[in-house]
């Protein structure tokens, strides 16, 4: 019981904020992830042209702070404040490998912070789906995590 206390401690000494803008484009959002003023992880979120979604690009968090839940405090941040437009995600892209995690950890990782997978394009994830399924099924084109990525900086 005292482990866990001293886990949720940890934890909430996290500082989850927006990372400022330095010759990125407008409708990319850095979030970072900050301990005792230490960046140990981050997130992209692309705000695309499209009115149906917005794309979480990529997660990386530092290996040696891996499994304590800092990634969930990333998307728990994102989803908190990106809310007009459902969210999607590819988990299987280059920017939501961690080492050692599977396919099929990682979208029971991004299941269980409440994304569903896309019945009709399994590659994808969404999340708070404001508008229909449908209705982001039938986007002229959910963009390849791929061609809108930031490569994920080194921490």
């Amino acid at each position: 019981m005292k482990f866990k206390s001293i886990f949720l401690e940890a934890l909430d000494s996290i500082e989850i904020k927006a990372i400022p803008s330095k010759n990125r484009p407008s409708d990319v959002d850095i979030i970072g992830a900050y301990q005792n003023n230490e960046l140990i992880g981050k997130a992209s979120i692309n705000k695309t042209t499209d009115p149906y979604h917005f794309l979480l690009s990529y997660i990386h968090v530092n290996p040696e702070f891996r499994n304590q839940g800092i990634a969930k405090k990333l998307v728990e941040y994102i989803q908190s404040k990106y809310t007009s437009r459902p969210i999607i995600l590819q988990p299987e892209s280059f920017g939501f490998k961690f080492k050692g995690k599977t396919n099929e950890e990682l979208r029971a990782m991004y299941s269980h912070l409440g994304f569903k997978t896309l019945v009709n394009q399994p590659n994808y994830m969404i999340w708070r789906p404001t508008v229909s399924e449908s209705a982001i099924q039938q986007s002229p084109a959910l963009p390849s995590a791929q061609t809108h990525m930031l490569a994920p900086p080194k921490i």
